[in-house]
């Protein structure tokens, strides 16, 4: 028999702030590096450790103190955790490093005396962001490491691998200023010490090269801030900047405005159809595509944009690390490492209308074309995790960006839904936002608390306001997903994101945080960029500085982590302001530059005209002065662009060209009397223009009338117009496409109808005076007099046709969305004309989902709405325990796909019409195969085996059953799962059985009887348990509303909180343990600690069977 006693601790520190440790300053300050030198012999750094932060951490292994002041930690698991300064060092090409330290200052300390009573904490595994992560991780702890006298880390400094980052040369060098002794209780500072990295070999022709052939601005900064040693070319910067699309065939067109769009703006744009790949559009084939435009192109890629979903364009790979897939090593060109050296995005659609409504936002945003105005981009939103364990980190991070944002005039507002308070998300998007950033759970559908799914998203009504938007969480940019959520957001149209950051496998609580503070504080605090994947990159090197070379959380963050966007769109950070911009009204044809006033330096001034960038030059001094070589001959409008970070984009547009004089004689004739029409084209000086084509289009000038003007500018018309209306006399030069001049021309001296009547119906939706793409409209006409022409254009319809009495009826099918107009002409008399809309019409959808044998109610039942003929998801949903599923959002009318899935059941699919107004579509599920799970449960007291229940649990799904009274089950179930199996009964222990596939028919189990060896509930007496410091027995008057039984109980303190940096303990007495297979403690606990970002207080439960007192909760 053994005896044991129970221990109930409770452990506070009364500071939520972390303690400073100095050596030989007392102000806290970070470890820090300095450049001393760099030339092609050496690189020498200044390392400086002021001193170390400490705080305390109470774990599932015990009680320990974590030591911070560097960039990050180290990542060896269960071997203790102390901070290191992880950096990049440039190095020249071809360059052989020996490392050697000078000037050492170092010093041996005991913990205890220096005030740390406690064992340096273990490294422990990243912590996913999924429920329940925290409390079922394993603390991790080499006992051997913890025992051994010698220091962790071994060595003072380490280096990984060399890296290339767009020509940039670079050693990771992880510096380790403090170490530990486990068995001495010791650590080992490094005070300060020199860094000699002593060069040898270095081919500085060939490192110049590099760096002039891959320079880019958009590079050039992120660098400086990435590496300790960078230097810059001192040559000019290369611009325009390369811009590589490669798009699918299918999108070709579609991508094309925003090709343009990114061309005015200034980059050297090359858009690539797959067709165009050497080889095919295989992964392999289209990274040695990308590889040979880094390699070989006169100007190397910046920027690439994939667009097409995964199975247009496939991702580079699945993740080293990951196991996901990912972009990342389509772009790693320059070495063998996972930094990009080209910025990447992906437009990932999978159908036109995805691709559309990318560019038409993303062209929206950069253009400033909004209609709600601009003050939403001066604000931004913050969602923070409901999860019981991190709830308070995620907040603490959010808390900090938003300090930073404010302090810089920007609207912040939140939602921390652990509380339920803040703005909604809805709200908060619809209103608009510039970024609405999300860290907690996740999955491929949506976030997880404060919830959002892609229906939602699909529902929010923020035209006009699109928002970049962050989700730090799991799996929502998983893009092998049928469509995930970040995919939603950017697909959505008139509606949802401009870009969206996420990852697409899991991601880490710390890591995460790591990687939000890292990209969002360059927006304020280090200015650095303004671009997309210049933010998103910089925080991943904040994850780098994080873990260094020990943690390989660093290369899965790089290729978790993908922007669904533009990678070069400018973040409007503020409300954006005007620019003061200037410039000739014309620019003349043939000259070399072109000079544009700016008042604001370091804008970007583009030329561009008839599909081709002219020239590009940043603002300086008030002016940008763009060169032109070579510069156009051909007549045209030159498009000026003009933009800077946080200022509304410039626009305007000048004639390269001479203008043009028009004098049109005469300018009025009469219907139905030929006329000889003279017009007569000058340019600026009066000079006459030769070979203008000059055309006069109307109703009634079918085909058009065409001249040419004359070595004397003129040229002459007859025309015979049968219908009162104005015809368009249009002018352009010969073999060009833009116009010269439109000018009017009026027919009069015609008669009005008698009499007219015009409507337009689709008879299938029940519509009046409006018609509906897709489906047949009905034109009614009635004239008098009688014997007319109607002519139908707009929306992808040009048609017209002859009437000879005074009615008519004409079926028209519009393909898009808009305004058609139709025109009622008849000899002699004025046209009437009259435009009517095309619009999308929509329904409601709603359903309930049964079992085809019994009709009960199928809860939880997926349910997967299409659009055809191309399969588009518009709605994914699970039915509740009624049965019924709801589409929140209207659906336009049309033929749609219905999927429904359920455990256990046969897959359902149909196609239905949705029609105007409310649909109902009921769905009866036939029940699947199912197979046998059976087996013996056995007591161990008795030989009556009634009343035992054997469960099996698959995800949300349950199945159960009650033997037959001799121990025997039998429960049928649905194949192709895993399950957890348990066997219970009332005063019996549970036998559980974990990943229990079917058919089986041998799955037994054991419950042993239960006997209450030591029961109190504090009611009588104190249960002869003993309380030291703030431990108190009696009925409480704080805290719990009242003992769980009864009135008392034991607490800290009954009648107030505990006190600040209590160690109070609450024993039992010996409790005497027979020999048996299984004992249990149960006891009912209530609490509330102070715990703010660090869990400083908490508690923990002790056991001793004689002995010392061991922690088992």
């Amino acid at each position: 028999m053994k005896r044991i006693g129970v221990g109930v601790i409770l452990l506070l520190s009364g500071s939520l702030m972390a303690s400073w440790i100095p050596f030989g300053e007392r102000e806290e300050r970070e470890m820090r590096v300095s450049l001393v030198r760099s030339n092609p012999r050496e690189v020498v750094l200044d390392v400086e450790v002021p001193g170390i932060s400490y705080e305390y951490v109470n774990t599932k292994g015990g009680r320990f103190v974590r030591l911070s002041g560097g960039t990050g930690v180290t990542g060896n698991i269960g071997k203790p955790e102390l901070p290191i300064i992880a950096k990049l060092i440039e190095i020249p090409q071809d360059a052989v490093v020996k490392i050697e330290l000078q000037d050492v200052e170092a010093e041996e300390h005991s913990l205890p005396e220096l005030g740390v009573l406690h064992p340096i904490y273990p490294v422990q595994p990243p912590i996913p962001k999924i429920p329940g992560a925290t409390e079922n991780a394993k603390f991790e702890i080499d006992e051997l490491a913890y025992q051994s006298d010698r220091f962790f880390p071994d060595e003072v400094y380490t280096y990984g691998d060399i890296a290339e980052i767009r020509g940039a040369r670079v050693l990771p060098l992880d510096i380790a200023p403090v170490q530990y002794n486990p068995a001495r209780n010791t650590i080992r500072v490094t005070k300060r010490m020199r860094v000699r990295l002593i060069l040898s070999g270095s081919d500085m022709s060939y490192t110049r090269w590099k760096k002039e052939r891959y320079f880019s601005p958009y590079f050039d900064d992120m660098l400086r801030k990435e590496i300790v040693n960078f230097e810059s070319t001192k040559y000019h910067p290369q611009i325009p900047v390369g811009y590589l699309i490669i798009v699918h065939d299918d999108f070709y067109n579609n991508i094309l405005p925003l090709a343009e769009w990114k061309k005015m703006k200034g980059f050297n744009v090359t858009v690539t159809k797959t067709s165009e790949i050497p080889g095919g559009a295989s992964a392999g084939n289209i990274g040695n595509y990308i590889q040979d435009a880094y390699d070989n192109w006169d100007i190397p890629p910046t920027f690439c944009l994939l667009v097409g979903d995964v199975g247009d364009i496939p991702a580079r790979r699945t993740g080293f690390e990951t196991g996901y897939v990912t972009d990342l090593y389509y772009f790693t060109v320059d070495g063998t490492d996972y930094f990009p050296d080209i910025y990447y995005g992906r437009f990932s659609g999978s159908n036109t209308s995805h691709i559309d409504a990318m560019v038409d936002k993303l062209v929206e945003y950069e253009r400033n074309l909004w209609t709600q105005g601009t003050d939403w981009l001066g604000k931004m939103y913050f969602m923070a995790s409901n999860d019981g364990g991190h709830h308070d980190e995620a907040e603490y991070i959010c808390d900090v960006c938003m300090a930073l944002a404010r302090a810089n005039g920007v609207i912040c507002d939140s939602l921390y839904y652990y509380y339920g308070t803040g703005t909604p998300i809805s709200t908060a998007v619809n209103d608009g936002r510039t970024i609405a950033l999300y860290t907690g759970h996740g999955n491929e559908t949506g976030w997880g608390g404060p919830p959002f799914s892609r229906s939602q998203v699909r529902s929010l009504t923020n035209e006009d306001k699109y928002p970049f938007v962050i989700g730090h969480a799991c799996l929502t940019g998983n893009f092998n997903y049928d469509e995930c959520f970040a995919e939603t957001w950017t697909r959505v149209v008139d509606k949802g994101a401009v870009a969206y950051f996420g990852s697409a496998p899991g991601s880490y609580w710390v890591w995460d945080d790591t990687l939000q503070i890292g990209w969002f504080r360059p927006m304020f605090v280090e200015p650095t960029t303004n671009f997309l994947s210049g933010f998103t990159q910089l925080g991943l090197y904040n994850v780098y500085e994080w873990g260094g070379n020990g943690w390989t959380t660093v290369q899965y963050y790089y290729e978790a982590y993908h922007i669904f966007g533009d990678p070069s769109m400018d973040l409007y950070t503020l409300e954006p302001v005007p620019l003061t911009v200037s410039h000739p009204g014309i620019y003349p044809l043939g000259s070399s530059s072109f000079t544009v006033d700016v008042a604001e330096d370091s804008a970007l001034v583009a030329l561009y005209m008839n599909g081709t960038l002219y020239g590009v030059a940043y603002s300086s001094g008030g002016e940008a002065v763009v060169n032109l070589d070579p510069p156009p001959t051909e007549e045209g409008f030159m498009h000026i662009t003009v933009t800077k970070h946080n200022y509304a984009t410039y626009e305007d547009s000048v004639p390269a060209r001479v203008p043009a004089s028009v004098t049109i004689e005469p300018d009025t004739i009469s219907v139905n009397i030929p006329t000889w029409i003279y017009i007569t084209v000058l340019d600026d000086s009066l000079n006459p223009m030769s070979d203008i084509e000059v055309k006069i289009l109307g109703y009634g000038i079918t085909p058009p009338l065409i001249d040419t003007t004359n070595t004397a500018g003129l040229c002459s018309l007859k025309v015979d117009a049968p219908y009162g209306e104005v015809l368009g006399v249009y002018g352009r030069m010969v073999s060009e496409e833009w116009t010269l001049f439109e000018e009017p021309l009026w027919v009069v001296d015609a008669s009005d109808f008698t009499s007219t009547s015009l409507s337009v119906s689709v008879p299938l939706l029940g519509l009046v005076d409006t018609l509906a793409p897709c489906y047949e409209g009905v034109i009614d006409a009635s004239v008098s007099p009688s014997g007319f022409n109607l002519f139908v254009s707009g929306c992808g319809i040009d048609t017209s046709s002859y009437y000879g009495g005074g009615d008519a009826e004409m079926v028209v099918i519009p393909v898009t969305s808009g305004e058609v107009a139709v025109c009622i002409a008849k000899e002699g008399y004025n046209i009437e004309e009259h435009t009517y809309p095309v619009k999308e019409f929509y329904g409601t959808l709603s359903g309930t989902v049964t079992d085809s044998v019994n009709g009960s109610l199928i809860g939880g039942a997926l349910v997967r709405i299409y659009d055809i003929p191309v399969k588009t998801l518009v709605f994914e949903g699970v039915t509740g325990d009624s049965g019924v599923y709801v589409v929140p959002d209207s659906l336009p009318v049309g033929y749609y796909d219905v999927e429904v899935t359920s455990f256990g059941y046969e897959e359902y699919c149909d196609t239905f019409m949705l029609l105007v107004g409310e649909n109902v579509k009921d769905v009866e599920l036939v029940p699947g195969e199912m197979v046998l799970l059976s087996g013996v449960v056995n007591l161990r007291d008795t030989g009556d085996n009634s009343g035992v229940t054997v469960e099996a649990r698959y995800g949300e799904y349950t199945f159960s059953t009650t033997d037959d009274g001799r121990g025997n089950y039998a429960l049928n179930l649905p194949p192709g799962a895993l399950y957890t199996v348990r066997a219970y009964r009332k005063g019996y222990t549970e036998d559980v059985k974990e990943d229990v596939s079917v058919p089986q028919s041998d799955v037994d189990f054991t419950l042993y009887p239960i006997t209450t060896l030591y029961f109190t509930d504090f009611e009588d007496d104190d249960g002869d348990a003993t309380g030291t410091s703030d431990w108190q027995w009696g009925v409480p008057t704080t805290g719990p509303s009242g003992a769980h039984s009864g009135e008392k109980l034991w607490a800290t303190k009954l009648g107030s909180d505990y006190s600040n940096y209590s160690n109070s303990r609450l024993t039992t007495p010996e409790i005497a343990i027979p020999d048996a297979a299984y004992v249990e403690l149960r006891f009912y606990h209530w609490y509330d600690t102070e715990l703010g970002m660090h869990p400083y207080d908490g508690g923990n439960v002790k056991v001793s069977t004689g002995g010392s007192f061991d922690v088992v909760i």
